[in-house]
């Protein structure tokens, strides 16, 4: 589905806070940040660990020429995704919130750290 295009604007506002807001919102960055980051490299790891595993190459190597073919062939890679925890974009989640229990939690709730790790997943995916 292509989007229409259309003119659009940016409006920049500058922000108002004072040091106490701007140490606050700059932690909870910092934390977004680092929960980011670590759900990215876990998800890169799963990946490359999926990608040299004998079920992958095997995977890859079925032939899919008929609609049956494929069919097992995308099964094949499902099962492959599974073992490795790259099967959809809540797979980090757990990840996600076992790196919140450390000093990250006092900044990022649950639902951020959770939209992060699905963020993470979509870059590797």
């Amino acid at each position: 589905m292509s989007r229409l295009k259309t003119d659009s604007f940016v409006v920049e506002l500058p922000l108002r806070a004072n040091s106490k807001q701007r140490k606050i919102a700059m932690a909870r960055f910092e934390a977004g940040r680092q929960i980011y980051n670590a759900c990215l490299g876990e998800a890169l790891r799963r990946r490359d660990q999926m990608l040299t595993s004998k079920m992958y190459r095997q995977a890859i190597l079925m032939p899919h020429k008929t609609e049956e073919e494929c069919k097992i062939r995308n099964q094949a890679f499902r099962e492959v995704r599974i073992k490795y925890g790259l099967n959809g974009q809540y797979c980090l989640d757990k990840y996600a919130t076992q790196t919140r229990n450390s000093w990250l939690g006092q900044h990022i709730d649950a639902n951020t750290a959770e939209a992060l790790a699905t963020r993470a997943y979509r870059a590797v995916e």
